[in-house]
């Protein structure tokens, strides 16, 4: 699962680590959330270039936006197979959320890649269905089963591209084989976390607040007199 992530590293290492020059990077965003929009990196003709695409692609069937598609069965999808043959695409991020109930609380966890660098979600650049009035391409994130580092907050996690992989995956011209390798090796990436505030549970919050460590206050013991 996959509903909101982070992009805040600064635009001269996003450049670096994907080839696409400093000027197309946002600025920072600490709460990116589905329905807006996102830099997205594609392979047009043998180049890796940049565009801003949609969060969320609608679902004809139900009208409603996906944002996030399973990697066990997204080649054999109706909604997603032509979009993961064809128009494979990463998604730059350097963080993601997820969320616990405490009671009748949400608790947010922050989970990022160790030593803090950013990575690429594996997603997917979908074409709006005939009967939408939208005419841009949209961004689903693929998951996968959760590993161990993420079990205990949710079962699933965000599908990740190694940056060795980057190209094979912008390909639509690779061998199905080699793109399914690099699905399976993204199934094992292991992520350090800590809970942050409440501040994320308001999309419009886009502040560093949204990261910082939060621990929830020890429970006070009762007196027994």
């Amino acid at each position: 699962m996959c509903g909101r992530f982070t992009l805040a590293t600064p635009p001269e290492i996003l450049a670096a680590l994907f080839g696409i020059d400093a000027a197309e990077w946002n600025d920072p965003r600490y709460n990116i959330a589905p329905q807006t929009r996102v830099v997205t990196i594609r392979g047009v003709r043998g180049r890796r270039t940049a565009q801003s695409l949609l969060w969320g692609a609608i679902n004809p069937k139900e009208g409603r936006p996906v944002i996030n598609a399973r990697s066990e069965t997204v080649a054999t999808s109706p909604l997603f197979a032509r979009a993961f043959s064809a128009s494979r695409v990463l998604v730059p991020a350097d963080g993601f959320f997820e969320w616990t109930k405490e009671g009748t609380k949400r608790r947010g966890h922050y989970f990022r890649q160790p030593g803090s660098k950013p990575f690429a979600f594996a997603g997917i650049a979908i074409s709006p269905p005939p009967t939408s009035d939208a005419v841009d391409l949209a961004a689903v994130i693929l998951t996968t089963e959760a590993s161990e580092s993420v079990t205990a907050i949710h079962d699933r996690m965000p599908m990740i591209v190694a940056p060795p992989d980057f190209d094979l995956w912008l390909d639509p011209a690779a061998d199905p084989k080699a793109v399914m390798d690099v699905m399976a090796h993204g199934a094992h990436t292991q992520w350090t976390s800590h809970p942050v505030g409440p501040a994320v549970n308001n999309a419009r919050n886009d502040t560093p607040e949204n990261i910082r460590r939060a621990d929830p206050e020890p429970e006070r013991q009762r007196s027994l007199f």
